[in-house]
């Protein structure tokens, strides 16, 4: 089982300085390990179909209306499946959503509780990026939170990280939680960036909860 994770939005609270309202996790799960590789496949030809060098990272907040259309449809026909949890930063509560780092980690554990009954024994992928320590800490808690101290089957085998522009599928969930994020922040019933997650996401979702 693989899992791939990726965030939408950022853990800070400065809001009157373009914070985002909602700090998203997306976590894109798939069972085996041939439909991975065929939609890690889909991905790769989609890039070559469209003129994209190799070195082209699919990214939900650059790529073009069009661009975007092309990677769904490329993607949704695989069975994966996806767990969302979003955090209304203005509304929770507590000391420790007042920090970037303990606040990451608890939106990232509660994506993983969530989705816990759904997994086993799983190879978690994060994208690697920011700080090179908090990624490591990062890791070792997720590990640490979901496997049960006793004996018996692990949620988590190993937990890691890779860069996303060398990682179709680390791609897909940017995909996942930028399209997510987008459903649950626009306003605007029109809006074509929205109307994604009815159109290409809905399938896939396992499990979708805003909190508080």
């Amino acid at each position: 089982m693989l899992v791939f994770l990726d965030e939408s939005g950022d853990p800070g609270h400065k809001f009157d300085k373009g914070s985002s309202a909602l700090f998203l996790v997306a976590l894109v799960v798939f069972k085996d390990y041939a439909e991975a590789q065929a939609c890690d496949d889909a991905i790769t030809q989609l890039r070559i179909d469209e003129g994209f060098g190799p070195s082209y990272e699919f990214h939900f907040t650059k790529d073009s209306l069009v661009v975007k259309t092309l990677f769904f449809n490329a993607v949704s026909s695989f069975g994966f499946e996806s767990h969302i949890f979003a955090l209304d930063k203005a509304k929770a509560r507590g000391p420790g959503f007042q920090y970037k780092g303990p606040l990451y980690k608890w939106t990232a554990k509660t994506a993983f509780e969530n989705a816990r009954p759904f997994l086993n024994d799983a190879r978690i992928i994060i994208d690697e990026s920011g700080d090179r320590q908090f990624q490591h800490e990062l890791c070792t808690y997720l590990k640490r939170e979901m496997n049960d101290k006793g004996a018996g089957a692990k949620a988590i085998r190993s937990v890691k990280t890779q860069v996303s522009s060398a990682n179709n599928l680390l791609q897909l969930a940017d995909y996942v939680a930028s399209g997510s994020a987008r459903a649950l922040t626009s306003r605007n019933a029109k809006d074509k960036l929205k109307l994604f997650r009815q159109s290409h996401l809905r399938s896939h979702e396992v499990t979708f909860r805003v909190w508080p």
